[in-house]
């Protein structure tokens, strides 16, 4: 679960990625920081990952489907 803090007049967004790391990114709208935390909360329930995690070179693969 993500959550929203101000910070110097601007709105800090933090999540915690597939792999459990906390990350974060700050915005000047609270409304933008708000749609990014929901945006990454469904990425991880998807086990997709974000840009940010793949650009510092981690990855997760989705699981297998069952047979």
């Amino acid at each position: 679960m993500g959550f929203i803090e101000r910070r110097n007049g601007k709105y800090r967004a933090r999540y915690r990625d597939p792999l459990g790391n906390q990350r974060c990114r700050t915005f000047t709208r609270k409304a933008d920081a708000e749609r990014f935390v929901r945006e990454m909360e469904v990425d991880v329930e998807r086990f997709e990952v974000s840009e940010e995690v793949t650009r510092v070179g981690l990855a997760i693969s989705s699981p297998s489907p069952l047979v």
